[in-house]
């Protein structure tokens, strides 16, 4: 986590910004499968995982302990604390060569995307549960779009029909 805090103190336009950095070693974790025998396919990350992963960054960043503790470090009231705005992706490699494809169909000569930079929705309360979970399927939905993938939509719906099945 990196906290930049404002050049002149006490200026009305005084903002500080958080950055937290979460390195997914999808690499790391494809060559333990080697080890166990499952060598010779080329891992794929599951949208299902990724989506799970977004809301889980989102849960933490909105968790009271977590923004008590950036007010603390900043010096204000954590009634201040904004929520993540946004939501930085790189990859190091093409995001359609990196999701497992399951019904992901690509857009012919759609080009190629490394990530992106995705807004959060400031209309959405991300201590919410069910706002958490609409922010990181708009998320999702936007990375497909910019990756030059159809499907994700149905597949985003098809991992909440399952979720909701389980409960």
């Amino acid at each position: 986590m990196t906290v930049a805090l404002p050049e002149f103190y006490g200026s009305s336009t005084a903002v500080a910004t958080v950055t937290i950095d979460v390195l997914s070693r999808v690499r790391r974790y494809a060559s333990s499968l080697d080890r166990v025998g499952l060598a010779g396919e080329e891992y794929r990350y599951p949208v299902p995982n990724l989506l799970d992963l977004f809301e889980g960054i989102l849960k933490t960043t909105a968790d009271p302990k977590v923004v008590a503790e950036i007010a603390r470090i900043t010096d204000i009231d954590s009634s201040l604390v904004a929520q993540p705005r946004e939501l930085h992706l790189v990859a190091d490699r093409q995001i359609k060569e990196l999701l497992r494809p399951d019904s992901l169909q690509e857009i012919p000569g759609a080009g190629a995307s490394h990530g992106g930079v995705f807004r959060a929705n400031p209309a959405l309360d991300l201590r919410d549960a069910a706002d958490r979970q609409e922010q990181a399927d708009d998320w999702l939905r936007q990375l497909g779009l910019d990756a030059g993938l159809t499907g994700m939509e149905d597949l985003v719906e098809h991992c909440r029909a399952e979720t909701r099945s389980k409960t």
